[in-house]
């Protein structure tokens, strides 16, 4: 196997910067676009999280769930355009 020639220092930037941009991470921005600026998934109403033992996952109902990693959703992304503020909890 040849190999590959070294990236440059401009190619490794752009993929860098790439690799931190809301489309790059969150898969409800590519679909519905950006959301709010500053809002994260952890605040949505979208968000909800399935236990099935031990562990929490994070789901999104706005995704198709096939309860395996592959819907797994982070409460750190960054929102999409379909965000909508979770409504605070009264006791």
């Amino acid at each position: 196997m040849p190999d590959q020639p070294a990236l440059s220092l401009e190619m490794q930037a752009w993929l860098e910067r790439q690799a931190k941009t809301p489309e790059a991470l969150n898969p409800c921005v590519r679909l519905f676009g950006r959301g709010p600026d500053g809002t994260i998934c952890k605040t949505c109403r979208h968000l909800f999280s399935h236990r099935p033992g031990k562990k929490r996952f994070y789901k999104c109902d706005l995704r198709e769930c096939t309860n395996g990693p592959g819907s797994d959703h982070r409460v750190r992304w960054p929102a999409c355009a379909k965000y909508e503020l979770k409504p605070s909890r009264t006791k």
